[in-house]
């Protein structure tokens, strides 16, 4: 506390403002709110939103969920950890104990019917009847169907069935084989079918595979871009890009150019933690575990390239869509806004500290929320005081005493579905 609010007395101050027109999260435009941290706010437009919520289904899931998978074709697999069970309609059906699939996918078959494979570490699977059963694939680390193909992958070797036939490895000119990839990529973890072509996505990097007709013609070209560290489960195709995070951070990748993504927020998530991605209406969902501590979901836009994080935990289904996942024991699908089940129900944003264009001494009176909703307010100084305010949009929130410091960063939290935040103004006076 200064010498003059001990004394209950301020020296020569004048009254100003400081405006925020609109809203960027984890962004650094001074005339914008630009908030370093935020749990289950949205971009829209300039403005945050309540983020993304989750209701359940009634379709029932195992008593525990290691894992989810999506065929492709709509259809949902778990693994409860001893077997494979289909979801749908009643209780989920044990399809077999084949260990961890890595993916399940829908192959069709030259009379257009299509049967579910299993891939596992040790062997590739047909569901025939209600069980899977064993082919003479030898399975991989990671799966993908791409032109009328099953592939997989193990360490630097490609592998991929006949065409049109899941079932059979039976290496032939014009029918199953394996490529051996150069060392330097290291170990592949996951692959994408994306614009005609497959993606191989490695430990140092990225290669693309030209699958077109006679596997003779095969072609393996390394894509010139630099990231190490991917991280396998994190590959989700939102359509227009893929994203993925890497030991360093977020990446883009649309087939041809691979950038990572400048104040994405990317950074609090913590990268050497499990992290399982999917993707949804164009939107990358991927539950990770955060440097400060719990769970959240890191989100991003893949027309905008804007990014956010939900407050909550899911399991996403491998290789599939995101709008469906497992989340605290229950099938849930994606809301456009809410809250995910048994979490605490608020949107939170923190500004970090900001002189307000001025470095003399200032005393902060009040904030007004451009937008809807009940917010309640933190500033806090740099020496740690804390000064609360609550109330409406629009209305000017006073703080119960004036908070003097030279830096202020604010914490704004709201419980309100419809909320929305345009901007903000800070009202204070600064000492002449």
């Amino acid at each position: 506390m200064s010498f003059y609010e001990k004394l209950g007395e301020y020296p020569a101050c004048k009254a100003r403002e400081h405006q925020w027109e609109g809203c960027e999260l984890f962004g650094d435009d001074a005339s914008k709110l630009c908030p370093s941290r935020s749990l289950h706010f949205r971009p829209q437009g300039d403005a945050l939103v309540c983020g993304e919520g989750a209701e359940e289904t009634e379709t029932r899931l195992p008593e525990t969920v290691l894992a989810l998978y999506d065929n492709g074709m709509g259809g949902l697999y778990a693994f409860d950890g001893e077997s494979v069970c289909a979801l749908g309609d009643g209780e989920p059906v044990s399809a077999g104990k084949i260990g961890v699939p890595v993916a399940v996918i829908a192959c069709p078959d030259r009379e257009s019917v299509f049967c579910d494979y299993a891939v596992t570490a040790s062997g590739v699977y047909r569901r025939e009847g209600d069980v899977f059963s064993a082919t003479e694939g030898e399975g991989g680390d990671c799966a993908a169907y791409h032109y009328e193909r099953l592939f997989t992958a193990k360490g630097m070797r490609v592998r991929f069935s006949a065409p049109l036939e899941a079932w059979n490895w039976k290496q032939e000119a014009q029918g199953a084989g394996y490529l051996d990839l150069p060392p330097s990529g290291g170990r592949v973890l996951a692959m994408r079918s994306y614009k005609d072509k497959l993606y191989l996505f490695r430990e140092r990097g990225i290669d693309q595979l030209r699958a077109l007709g006679d596997n003779l013609n095969f072609k393996v070209t390394v894509m010139p871009v630099q990231c190490a560290g991917i991280r396998a489960g994190s590959v989700a195709d939102c359509g227009s890009r893929i994203f993925f995070f890497a030991e360093d951070g977020f990446y883009s990748f649309n087939g041809g150019t691979c950038a990572k993504a400048e104040a994405s927020g990317a950074e609090l998530a913590d990268v050497g933690e499990d992290i399982r991605a999917a993707a949804h209406g164009g939107r990358y969902y991927a539950c990770v575990s955060l440097k400060e501590g719990g769970r959240g979901i890191f989100c991003a836009d893949a027309e905008t390239g804007r990014t956010w994080f939900l407050r909550g935990e899911a399991v996403f289904p491998v290789g599939g869509d995101g709008g469906l996942f497992a989340c605290n024991g229950a099938l849930c699908r994606l809301t456009e806004r809410g809250f995910f089940p048994d979490t605490e129900g608020v949107c939170t944003l923190e500004t970090p500290p900001c002189d307000l264009g001025s470095a003399a001494r200032k005393y902060l009176d009040a904030l007004t929320i451009a937008g809807r909703g009940a917010f309640s307010v933190a500033a806090r100084s740099e020496d740690g005081r804390v000064a609360r305010a609550y109330g409406k949009a629009g209305e000017t929130l006073r703080f119960s005493a004036a908070l003097s410091g030279r830096t202020f960063s604010l914490r704004v939290s709201t419980r309100s579905e419809s909320a929305k935040i345009t901007g903000a103004t800070v009202s204070y006076r600064e000492e002449t």
